[in-house]
């Protein structure tokens, strides 16, 4: 038997006091409080002030704050993908029932007939899309930050650290989360040409603002202007490209 040296609660041999465990807790609470209202506040620095924003986030990020953003980001692809693939298969189902309406059969009669299936994607495939989506999203993210790095190092001969460099690529998920949820939504109206040119529009304003967010981040490194945009132009076409080689690749294998 022992005392506990906060309380003094009797305990048994190899028991935590209860106290400890309230502390351990609270403490946890007020990390993650913490972590949420840095998130927030960077968020109305970078609308209020792009490049103190910008610059306050890469020197001050870690990687908790780099994990949760890149879970945002895959987690609103899989379920905006997820959604895109139970629509497709509504679609079908009604166009198969139209079809088996027209050979006056009923409809599993007609999908024996003609041997197509009820629906366009299986449970396999949903899981597929969603295994898909995380892994090229962290492998993405991954080659953005060496990317990044080395293009830090060599054009600018900043003292990058590989925090930052993740940091960097992490900060246009404040871009692209908002982008992702306004193009998901509109999905849902995308055969009607007005909306189809917002979705365009959002994209291009996406691939424009992560790049000023690339100037800004290797600006933050130092003030030279001119590297900046020599390292801003060699990362954005770099990771341009590396992300339709992986997702081609992937798309490829799975």
């Amino acid at each position: 038997m022992g005392f506990c040296p906060k309380c003094g609660k009797e305990l048994a041999d190899g028991e935590v006091c209860s106290c400890q465990a309230k502390k351990s807790s609270a403490i946890n609470s007020a990390a993650v409080d913490n972590e949420v209202s840095g998130m927030v506040a960077t968020a109305k620095e970078l609308v209020l002030n792009p490049a103190q924003g910008v610059k306050n986030f890469v020197k001050n990020a870690g990687w908790l704050q780099v994990g949760v953003l890149a879970a945002i980001e895959t987690i609103l692809v899989i379920v905006f993908r997820m959604i895109s693939m139970v629509r497709t298969n509504i679609r079908h189902y009604h166009d198969v029932k139209k079809w088996a309406d027209q050979a006056d059969m009923s409809v599993s009669k007609y999908l024996k007939w003609t041997g197509i299936d009820k629906y366009t994607y299986g449970f396999g495939d949903f899981f597929k899309q969603a295994f898909v989506s995380l892994l090229t999203t962290v492998a993405i993210l991954a080659l953005m930050a060496v990317i990044i790095y080395f293009a830090a190092k060599l054009i600018k001969k900043a003292q990058v650290t590989w925090t930052q460099s993740f940091a960097v690529a992490a900060v246009q998920a404040y871009v692209v989360v908002p982008c992702i949820i306004v193009n998901g939504l509109l999905g849902f109206l995308s055969g009607i040409t007005f909306f189809s040119w917002i979705i365009s529009t959002v994209n291009m304003f996406k691939n424009a603002a992560v790049g000023v967010m690339y100037y800004l981040a290797f600006k933050s490194f130092d003030d030279d202007s001119k590297t900046s945009v020599y390292a801003t132009v060699l990362s954005f076409t770099a990771i341009q490209f590396v992300s339709l080689i992986v997702n081609f690749l992937f798309a490829k294998i799975f």
